[in-house]
């Protein structure tokens, strides 16, 4: 979706394991499929183009290359996890008191 303001399917398909290829826009492109340690985490595209050569890039990548762009994408989703966010606000609210 373009200029989707956050993710959430994509987040949640990369905690299940899948790599996401997702809209080069807003929530994707600034938060969510960015590198994690260095490790590309899915593919952005804009263009009908650039969908068909995403699509083509992750059905042709060797097993390898797809496993470790899998993890760093799970490793990345749990960026937006129910225990990262508890943490952020405790650590926000620690400020007010």
């Amino acid at each position: 979706m373009r200029d989707e303001h956050f993710g959430i399917s994509v987040v949640e398909g990369m905690a299940a394991g899948a790599v996401p290829l997702a809209h080069n826009s807003a929530g994707p492109a600034m938060d969510i499929v960015v590198p994690w340690h260095g490790q590309q985490t899915g593919i952005l595209a804009v263009s009908e183009e650039e969908y068909a050569e995403g699509i083509h890039r992750l059905l042709s990548m060797p097993e390898d290359q797809y496993v470790t762009m899998q993890q760093a994408a799970r490793s990345q989703s749990q960026k937006f996890s129910d225990a990262a966010f508890d943490s952020g606000v405790l650590d926000a609210m620690q400020t007010l008191f």
